[in-house]
């Protein structure tokens, strides 16, 4: 099955080109498929090279980072609230992981969006917002950790007032 757009060879479970965001139009089209695909304006073949590249950052498969550092918020924002799981005590230190893993697929199976461009910028903004919160978490943590054994280290050294 091919686009009916770009051309592009599409799986049949597809519902957006993966070569240039348009919605999948059902049936395949009339032409076979050891006929030439469609020729392209130089313009259009320009536009379609920059939609694919930010589509293939985003696809169902890869990490998304802001369904692992933002579990909970990510999973309400997308409607995925099998990340909900994260507040049971046991569950909640895995489904992160899960969520980070498995996020671009829930996101794209349980929203509407236009085409494959939306989803990717939608997701793009939630990678940069989680990353971002990781990078916090990793600073915060590490000037905790830190100030924790300083602390601990003064507790041990400090002169008893007895030995004065």
């Amino acid at each position: 099955m091919f686009c009916t757009h770009c051309g592009h060879e599409l799986s049949p479970e597809d519902k957006f080109c993966t070569g240039c965001g348009a919605p999948v139009d059902g049936p395949e089209p009339s032409y076979k498929e050891d006929q030439t695909r469609p020729l392209q304006s130089a313009p259009a073949a320009y536009d379609n090279g920059a939609q694919a590249d930010r589509a293939s950052r985003q696809v169902p498969g890869r990490f998304n980072w802001g369904a692992f550092s933002l579990t909970l918020i990510w999973g309400i924002g997308n409607r995925c609230y099998i990340t909900l799981l994260c507040l049971v005590p046991i569950v909640g230190f895995v489904m992160p992981f899960v969520a980070g893993f498995k996020g671009n697929a829930w996101a794209y199976e349980n929203n509407r969006y236009r085409n494959m461009e939306e989803f990717s910028q939608v997701q793009d903004t939630w990678n940069r917002a989680g990353f971002v919160c990781f990078i916090a978490q990793l600073l915060i943590g590490g000037f905790w950790l830190f100030f924790v054994l300083l602390s601990g280290l003064n507790l041990f050294t400090a002169p008893v007032l007895g030995d004065i």
